[in-house]
């Protein structure tokens, strides 16, 4: 007696051991508790000395024997525990204490044995019960979808060089070659079947067909961009990077970095320290602190600090300081925030004239590229600085520097923290403008007055 199934024929023999098999070449295997091992001998069950044929693999215990399946029950069998598999081999499940039964196949099938469902066997009883057809170890599975799309990397390198109008600005927005962009835009026209750029000597032009696909593929990037951000937001590894100018980082945010990190629950901080604006898009910036008018497209802006321009020194020049026409007497500081001339505070020049000090050479004195060592510089004596009433707040209210008259410059400047109008609803940027507003708030009410009174 033999069954069949696959390409070969496994023939059943009984002994000593249990059921056991032999393969198309005539080896034989038990089938047995012993784990697969060739002429194990069964221990007695314990009801007349009868076995009931199973397997054990390796690392499981000796009590629950395990089934041998034949490769058709695989998926309703599938349990932790599989034993060797292949052609004319056992499958082993992890269903507990079942036993395999052969019964005998009716005419028509050749006189063959066909392997039967799984019995359960109830614990502490010799009975048996049918297991269910589908049971707790059969898993269901989502129907397969095979998606018609082309490569996707093509498509972007594709939207870019069509929204850009070019190979060479993708390439630059892309971070590759021109060549590279080239390459899979014809890999996608390979795919699609018909042209999307026109290609001259003097650049490419695109095809009709390209003009209608471009903002398609650009809106579904962006939601894609946005959607994939904000389940990146909902995460507790979600961190936080903030722009800022390098003195504000340092004077204003560093000492407060254990307080910001814990109203933001832990998340990590970085900050991108630079004197040009961040592209929020390409330097994976969160937020930004910039010093400005307010007015930036496409973002959403908060006023958290004063940009007056104040006069400042030491504790201990501030007695030769009594009105703004003593600052003829001594040393003036001098802040460019940006020695390339692309944003230049109103200095000495401007609060001279605006009070009517001619006579005052407001060009004398060093100068310095950032903000911190000007209030470095007045805090060690050297002279007097005329800073933002922002940046130098946490000096003043410490007593490290102190305004030795009321007299002031407005300026069309502040502090803002801005951000993408998109991501206004990210958590993470909430709970930063909150914590930032309120650490602001506070620091401006302990604020003391100037020495000069006003």
């Amino acid at each position: 007696m033999a069954f069949r199934w696959g390409r070969g024929r496994i023939r059943f023999q009984k002994g000593q051991g249990g059921v056991r098999r032999a393969s198309r070449g005539g080896a034989v295997r038990d089938a047995d508790r012993r784990g697969h091992r060739p002429g194990a001998r069964r221990p007695e069950s314990g009801r007349g000395g009868r076995s009931a044929p199973g397997g054990r693999c390796a690392g499981q215990g000796r009590s629950g024997p395990q089934t041998a399946v034949p490769p058709t029950e695989r998926r309703r069998a599938a349990g932790p525990c599989r034993g060797p598999t292949g052609r004319g081999t056992w499958f082993v499940s992890g269903v507990h204490d079942t036993v395999l039964r052969l019964r005998r196949a009716g005419p028509g099938r050749d006189g063959a044995f066909l392997a039967h469902s799984l019995n359960q066997a109830e614990p502490g009883s010799g009975r048996t019960r049918a297991a269910p057809r589908t049971g707790s170890t059969c898993v269901s599975q989502p129907p397969l979808r095979r998606r018609r799309l082309p490569p996707l990397l093509a498509l972007r390198h594709f939207e870019a060089a069509a929204r850009l109008g070019g190979f060479s600005r993708a390439a630059e927005e892309l971070g590759v070659t021109a060549a590279a962009v080239s390459q899979q835009v014809r890999q996608l026209e390979d795919w699609l079947g018909r042209p999307l750029f026109a290609r001259h000597a003097r650049g490419v032009e695109m095809t009709e067909y390209a003009r209608r696909l471009q903002p398609a593929l650009t809106d579904q990037f962006d939601q894609l961009e946005t959607e994939i951000r904000r389940v990146q937001e909902v995460t507790s590894e979600f961190g936080l990077t903030v722009s800022t100018l390098a003195s504000f980082a340092g004077r204003w945010l560093l000492p407060r970095m254990e307080r910001l990190t814990a109203a933001l629950g832990g998340r990590q901080v970085s900050l991108l320290a630079a004197s040009t604006l961040a592209d929020f898009n390409r330097d994976g910036v969160d937020v930004a602190v910039r010093y400005g008018g307010g007015r930036y497209p496409g973002l959403v802006a908060h006023r958290i600090l004063p940009g007056r321009m104040v006069v400042v020194c030491a504790p201990a020049m501030a007695a030769r300081l009594r009105s703004p026409a003593d600052l003829a007497r001594v040393t003036l500081l001098h802040d460019e925030i940006d020695p390339a001339g692309n944003f230049v505070d109103p200095g000495w020049t401007d609060f001279l004239r605006h009070h009517g000090l001619s006579g005052v050479d407001g060009g004398r004195g060093p100068r310095y590229g950032l903000t911190f060592l000007c209030l470095d510089a007045a805090a060690a004596g050297m002279g007097a600085a005329i800073v933002p009433l922002g940046l130098a707040v946490d000096a003043l209210v410490t007593g490290a520097l102190v305004r030795p008259f009321a007299e002031s410059l407005d300026v069309p400047h502040d502090y803002w923290v801005v951000y993408p109008e998109d991501r206004e609803g990210a958590r993470p940027i909430r709970d930063f403008l909150t914590w930032i507003q309120a650490e602001a708030e506070c620091q401006l009410k302990a604020l003391p007055p100037p020495r000069g009174g006003g």
